[in-house]
């Protein structure tokens, strides 16, 4: 992978920016580290100053598994030309209303697995997401996919410990 934001390279961005260029980058793992609580995945201070600068001269988005509203908290103060989440379902000029679907689904993954230590059910409204990484258990993928299957109409995808 070429690290594009270094100060070394900056001068080759630039000499590559037209006006209809759009520059996208992921949120978890590009932009900010994976971490063990993902609520503390927050961007290094200089991360954040070059997305700031990069932002100011040409198009920039990111996208993200995360729900919108979560993303919007982490780059606030980021001038990006978009923000898309939950795996594209939800970007700052959608308006698409919550599959009714995903509540009932969320309801019964916590009945569940909510008690079970180190996973954690998120509904993004659209999407879900079942966080196993914390979890010690040598048979929780096993248990979290069993969960997962009885969920009638959704579209299975793995991620890493989610």
């Amino acid at each position: 992978m070429w690290p594009i934001l270094n100060a070394e390279h900056l001068p080759t961005l630039k000499a590559h920016l037209w006006p209809k260029c759009l520059l996208v980058f992921d949120y978890d793992g590009t932009l900010a580290p994976i971490v063990e609580d993902r609520s503390q995945a927050m961007m290094r201070s200089k991360t954040q100053e070059l997305i700031v600068s990069v932002s100011k001269r040409c198009k920039t988005a990111v996208v993200s598994g995360r729900a919108l509203r979560e993303l919007q908290s982490f780059l606030n103060g980021v001038p990006l030309f978009d923000l898309i989440g939950n795996h594209g379902a939800e970007s700052g000029a959608s308006k698409t209303p919550p599959d009714e679907r995903v509540e009932r689904w969320s309801q019964m993954l916590e009945e569940e697995l909510g008690a079970v230590n180190g996973v954690e059910v998120e509904n993004k409204r659209h999407t879900l997401s079942i966080h196993y990484r914390n979890s010690k258990s040598p048979s929780i993928e096993r248990r979290v996919m069993s969960a997962a299957l009885n969920c009638r109409g959704a579209r299975l995808m793995n991620g890493k410990k989610a």
